[in-house]
């Protein structure tokens, strides 16, 4: 009886610990997510600043206040690696003619190579991690044409390499290859995201995957890395190749304003949204709270009976501006925003006022865009909704 009870045992505990695989729409290959029972002991910093909403504006749902995880962790060791450089050796390896043949003809003995290079070079985890996620970032080209044709080749880390093009789950299996040969815990996650074709306001709330990233376990803490948005861009329907460290080591409380989980776990963050409440937050990329360290409440579609107002800190260094759209005929509004900067006493930091200006009722989506100081260009950070009754 106790042998019996032995195996039964055995079986049970094998099942508890198997899920189905999770298809994403980035591919045809599905994966098989492993050791759902590891707990994850990373931890986030409250979303600071949130001030009331100002007056004249009914929000349409509760705001969200991103509470810590039980064990703090800093974020200043894993930051310090978003640079938006990529490592010396990265880049050599990418252009090492010897490498490139061997990721040719021998994908398998390329990851080992790299990876025996890597070691040679990094003096900790995070140092490794960015050095795997700079040779995919910079390696693969993603694939456009498949993406837009619909008939995906496959997605495995050897075709991936041999080709050198992917979508997102290939870069994910590719950046999941070399963690694993670097023996540093990686998990392959799988979700929806706001990337290509994602509309604010028609978006409806469900998980359906378009999109996969990663998750890596340093020190003991989870930490997120999407290397197919660090890799480049789409230009309507053409891929564009420029290198970034937006999405490497992002923190949960910023990643998840983009990337929705499947298991929601792989949030990071606790307690755990709900579908709800992931479909009322503001589109709003990493780098905007690299501008941005404290602002009012701010929803994915804020009501108001007159003018909107957002109040905000921003840092040296870089500014915000913002545009408005008719979200009906997408025509631009002129003279829709005035902002109001005032210099904060003893610090580099301004206050920022900005009021929107809607003479009719209707939706009007809000473009942020963030200028470095000295740089007439500015780049795309975030977007919300107004809706004006």
């Amino acid at each position: 009886m106790k042998t019996k009870h032995l195996i039964f045992y055995v079986i049970f505990t094998s099942m508890i610990f198997m899920m189905f695989t999770i298809f994403t729409s980035c591919s045809t290959v599905q994966t098989l997510i492993n050791d759902i029972s590891s707990t994850v002991s990373t931890a986030i910093g409250n979303r600071s600043g949130n001030s009331e909403i100002s007056e004249g504006i009914k929000a349409e749902a509760t705001p969200i206040t991103l509470k810590p995880l039980p064990v703090p962790v800093s974020y200043e060791t894993a930051y310090s690696y978003r640079t938006n450089e990529p490592e010396s050796l990265a880049s050599s390896i990418k252009k090492n003619k010897t490498f490139e043949d061997l990721r040719k003809s021998n994908p398998q003995n390329y990851v080992r190579s790299v990876v025996a290079e890597i070691n040679k070079t990094a003096t900790n985890d995070f140092e490794k991690v960015k050095l795997a996620h700079d040779i995919t970032a910079l390696l693969i080209s993603y694939d456009a044409a498949s993406f837009w044709s619909g008939n995906l080749p496959p997605q495995d880390y050897f075709t991936v390499l041999k080709t050198g093009k992917s979508v997102c789950e290939g870069y994910a299996n590719v950046f999941l290859e070399f963690c694993n040969q670097l023996k540093i815990e990686c998990k392959k996650v799988s979700g929806y995201a706001r990337g290509v074709g994602f509309n604010l306001l028609t978006e409806k709330e469900n998980t359906e995957s378009n999109h996969a990233w990663n998750m890596v376990k340093i020190d003991g803490s989870w930490y997120l890395v999407d290397c197919t948005w660090d890799s480049g861009y789409m230009n309507g329907k053409i891929s564009k190749q420029e290198y970034k460290t937006d999405w490497l080591f992002t923190k949960p409380e910023h990643f998840i304003n983009s990337h929705f989980p499947d298991n929601a776990r792989y949030q990071l963050i606790s307690p755990e949204l709900s579908t709800a409440e992931l479909f009322s937050l503001p589109s709003l990329d990493p780098v905007f709270y690299d501008v941005v360290s404290e602002h009012s409440d701010l929803i994915k579609i804020n009501k108001t009976n007159s003018s909107f107002v957002l109040n905000y800190v921003e840092k040296p260094g870089y500014t915000l501006n913002f545009t408005v759209r008719n979200a009906k005929t997408n025509s631009t509004l002129k003279n829709a925003v005035s902002l109001q900067r005032d210099k904060i006493e003893n610090s580099d930091n301004k206050t920022v006022t900005v009021t929107f200006k809607t003479s009719t009722t209707g939706n009007y989506i809000v473009d942020i865009f963030c200028f470095e100081d000295g740089n007439r260009t500015g780049f795309s950070c975030g977007q919300f909704i107004i809706e004006r009754f």
